[in-house]
């Protein structure tokens, strides 16, 4: 069976989606659907069972991952250090990271950790969290940045891979400042079931998972009336009145004129958590704890100044 095709399965049943699976993996949906087909024809078997709001693996899908697991686990720990000994040899660390993360706090890290240790350098790579867990899995780089739903966010360390929560991020409702609820405090989900929402690709999003899962608490599920990847092309529908979003709190920067950004009454939030080897390595180590000093920075940074919107921050606890 074809490596590449395995890798798939094990991204589809981590993510629940196809396109999640193919984010990922840095494929084309089409992509991803036609290999996970190939696969299905290989083994004979049904794989996977999808839907609208995503797939779920089959008990074939079930019991084939779980040898796929071992395959890929070995082929993952290899290829990992085989790239950190090339690293090593050259002096340098690398960091994948999602382009929030890049455009708020990640520089700020990168330069504070080479005046830490004189000769280190850090090649970054910007990638979703998705692409930047598998990167990191393939051995293609040394501490990738990824997202986590809040009740899966532990720290975790299974002798050869560590997880480590870096803090709490809150979503924010970036809201047409001429409705009604620009005026209050906070958003309460009740109030705004009956409203139109521009979201971002969905499947297999943390984000959108809490999201989901608080309004499906406050008894309703938002209709999405627009699908729009490009955030500031988001926040230009919602200053129309024509729709309202939600954003990480570390990507408030040029909030166009006609939107106020308010925090939930309940807060919704994600994790943001470092994905690196278990093994010690003071460059990397240092790296993680100035990836925390920076975002920690930018959040008050963006609080100070963002006194107007009402909003607030959560440091991970």
């Amino acid at each position: 069976m074809d490596i590449d095709h395995l890798r798939l399965l094990r991204e589809l049943a981590r993510h629940k989606s196809v396109s999640g699976a193919a984010g990922a993996l840095g494929l084309t949906q089409s992509t991803a659907s036609k290999q996970l087909l190939l696969l299905e024809k290989e083994a004979g078997r049904r794989l996977a069972e999808r839907s609208w709001r995503g797939a779920s693996l089959t008990p074939d899908g079930e019991r084939l991952l779980a040898h796929a697991e071992i395959i890929l686990d070995q082929l993952d720990l290899a290829a990992h250090e085989l790239q950190s000994i090339a690293d090593r040899s050259k002096g340098a660390i690398s960091l994948a990271a999602f382009d929030g993360a890049v455009a708020s706090f990640v520089p700020t890290a990168i330069r504070a950790t080479s005046q830490r240790i004189a000769g280190a350098a850090v090649k970054l790579v910007v990638a979703e969290p998705g692409a930047a867990e598998a990167a990191f899995g393939k051995g293609e780089v040394d501490v990738g940045l990824v997202l986590r739903e809040t009740a899966q966010a532990a720290h975790s360390n299974d002798g050869r891979t560590r997880l480590q929560p870096l803090f709490h991020e809150n979503l924010l409702c970036a809201v047409p400042s001429g409705h009604p609820i620009a005026a209050r405090a906070f958003v309460e989900l009740a109030d705004v079931d009956q409203e139109a929402w521009a979201f971002a690709a969905i499947d297999g999003c943390p984000l959108y998972a809490e999201f989901f899962d608080a309004c499906s608490r406050a008894g309703f599920e938002p209709e999405c009336k627009f699908l729009i990847e490009d955030l500031s092309t988001r926040l230009g529908v919602v200053a129309s009145g024509a729709a309202f979003t939600i954003i990480p709190e570390l990507m408030v920067s040029n909030i166009p004129e006609g939107v106020a950004l308010r925090p939930f009454g309940n807060p919704i939030q994600t994790v943001v958590a470092a994905v690196t080897s278990a093994r010690p390595s003071k460059t990397r180590d240092i790296l993680v704890e100035e990836l925390i000093n920076a975002a920690n920075a930018r959040r008050l940074q963006i609080s100070r100044k963002s006194g107007s919107t009402n909003v607030t921050f959560a440091n991970f606890a």
